[in-house]
């Protein structure tokens, strides 16, 4: 048996950054991103940028029956009425820029289909950008992202999320997704 999930990878704007229009804050900006959300009916969302206080506000505006998981600011949001969770990872993608190491967050989250029983990792990441080389840092970020899901037990599926920060022309975006091989049965939220 198959499962087919909607789902939708979405920046959020961390709501801290200092906003020189009014219309970009998080507080005016809430109402369209649940609208567009529920717009889209996804089941599975990954976010980036997203706080504990705007995921808390998200699963809120969505309903009662939506949850979230992750720390940092790389989240899973889904329908606890159609997903159960069964085990989750998170860690960060360490790199070096001018001699002072930082790090990426990457979340996983195994969910398993009420319906159909099936299950898929969620992986959510937010790859380096602004800085000098950075599609270099991307790739080896891509290839710790694939490290760390291929130790995960039942890696076998896997529903990637983020905001790689590349072109899909860009070494980091195009070559190192096609190295899990893996299953990935999702449909985008822009797809019938």
């Amino acid at each position: 048996m198959s499962t087919a999930a909607r789902v939708l990878t979405l920046n959020c704007r961390n709501e801290n950054a200092m906003e020189l229009f009014p219309s970009r804050r998080w507080r005016r900006r809430r109402p369209y991103l649940i609208e567009f959300i529920k717009d889209c009916s996804p089941s599975v969302i990954g976010v980036q940028e997203c706080t504990n206080n705007m995921a808390a506000e998200i699963t809120e505006g969505l309903g009662p029956n939506w949850t979230f998981w992750g720390s940092g600011t790389a989240k899973i949001i889904w329908d606890s009425t159609k997903w159960v969770a069964l085990d989750q990872f998170q860690a960060g993608l360490p790199y070096t820029v001018l001699g002072i190491t930082k790090q990426r967050p990457i979340t996983m989250l195994k969910l398993q289909s009420i319906k159909t029983g099936e299950f898929a990792w969620s992986v959510d990441t937010h790859l380096a950008v602004n800085i000098p080389n950075e599609e270099m840092i991307r790739q080896q970020q891509m290839t710790q992202a694939i490290t760390l899901i291929e130790q995960r037990p039942d890696h076998e599926r896997v529903i990637f999320f983020g905001d790689f920060n590349s072109v899909p022309t860009n070494a980091a975006f195009a070559r190192s997704p096609a190295t899990l091989g893996t299953d990935i049965y999702a449909r985008s939220c822009r797809q019938p």
